[in-house]
């Protein structure tokens, strides 16, 4: 019976840093899935005319970035980032930091000066903002998808390295096993 409680206390240290190449590196793999939600969604960005003053690509970079963007999350959210996906993501956090001040700069276009998000993309005057309301959606999106990738990164390694902290000190409180010496 004791060496069974030995066995499944083992069973769930190796659970909480497990060493299987799936299991280590799912959130890492999700890395490149975000890379394409802020490529996607930073494309939309510029890859446009702005025919008329409509910034349809905006709407074109909402409407396929979110996706890649909620499932990455969700999955950085519930999984253990570890330092090569740190790694792999670095270069992603000043992206997604800039993306979120271009976002807050559309939103005071957008909203305090009432101006077309055109202005900002394209450099030229457009006009007043459309009273669509889809239009005002794009800057709160830009904003929020860019912070909460940065937020779920960033709490994924923490995650990891608090579990790694934990395992640690259970280990060190294990009395030392061997012959003559079981529970």
């Amino acid at each position: 019976m004791i060496e069974l409680l030995t066995l499944q206390r083992k069973k769930l240290a190796v659970g909480f840093l497990s060493t299987r190449w799936g299991d280590v590196s799912l959130a890492a793999w999700v890395i490149p899935v975000l890379y394409l939600a802020w490529a996607l969604s930073w494309g939309g960005t510029f890859m446009t005319t702005c025919t008329m003053g409509d910034p349809k690509s905006l709407a074109g970079a909402l409407m396929f970035s979110w996706i890649p963007y909620a499932a990455s999350i969700a999955v950085l959210l519930a999984r253990h980032l570890k330092p090569i996906g740190l790694v792999i993501a670095m270069p992603l956090v000043p992206l997604m930091l800039w993306q979120a001040a271009w976002g807050f700069e559309l939103f005071v276009l957008l909203n305090i000066n009432g101006r077309n998000a055109c202005n900002l993309m394209m450099g030229e005057e457009f006009g007043e903002a459309d009273s669509d309301w889809f239009e005002l959606l794009y800057a709160p999106y830009y904003i929020s998808m860019s912070l909460a990738s940065v937020f779920a990164i960033a709490y994924s390694h923490w995650r990891y390295q608090r579990t790694r902290k934990n395992l640690s000190v259970r280990s060190d409180a294990m009395p030392p096993r061997g012959p003559g010496r079981e529970l």
